[in-house]
């Protein structure tokens, strides 16, 4: 089955907004559908942000039931808490490095081995990373597509607000080529066939 970028407003093309804050990257709670995957990424924490040892907090706030995938090229702790009627039912885990996940209780946590070559944190992927290829295993192995994805170098939090925005306190790194949030919104059209945009196929 193949999944491609949904279009993001109007008469525009899929693509990808340094910014969050942004029509072309919200959605209207329920809009995506009853169940919805957002992936996370980055190349690696930021304790200088106030990280607790490598630790990185995701704050799901979008009501509704949520899968969560997180992705770090190298070794990360992830803890994720969920407010304003957010319920976290899956946690995906996946990187280079060991991955460890702290998540609200009842949520199905699944952890790859360190060592699994899967990591993304910039679109469409880099030399380092291969994002697509994130989502191609996120989809396999969640049984799911992915909603949006939120990706930088390095960061200790992200917040996925109720319209979908994500905020998150990335660095900005000469080496990551400035490296702002880069933000897509992958599938939002739960009642239409899929269909290719711009001829990008992610699945």
């Amino acid at each position: 089955m193949k999944l491609a970028l949904a279009a993001l407003v109007l008469a525009a093309a899929c693509g990808t907004d340094d910014s969050t804050n942004t029509d072309s990257l919200t959605r209207a709670v329920g809009a995506c559908g009853p169940d919805e995957t957002h992936v996370v990424g980055v190349f690696e924490p930021w304790p200088g942000a106030g990280g607790d040892n490598g630790t990185i907090l995701i704050s799901v706030d979008r009501p509704g039931n949520h899968t969560i995938v997180v992705s770090s090229h190298e070794a990360a702790k992830w803890k994720i808490v969920a407010s304003n009627g957010a319920k976290v039912t899956n946690v995906y885990a996946v990187g280079m490095g060991k991955q460890s996940v702290s998540a609200p209780a009842g949520a199905n946590v699944m952890t790859e081995d360190a060592g699994t070559t899967a990591c993304g944190y910039t679109w469409p992927g880099n030399g380092t990373c291969d994002t697509k290829g994130l989502l191609r295993l996120a989809s396999v192995r969640t049984n799911k597509h992915a909603t949006s994805f939120h990706g930088c170098y390095q960061a200790s939090s992200f917040t996925i607000g109720e319209d979908m925005a994500v905020t998150a306190d990335c660095t900005s790194l000469e080496r990551a080529g400035g490296d702002a949030l880069r933000s897509i919104v992958t599938r939002c059209e739960p009642d239409k066939d899929e269909s290719d945009c711009d001829g990008t196929v992610l699945y």
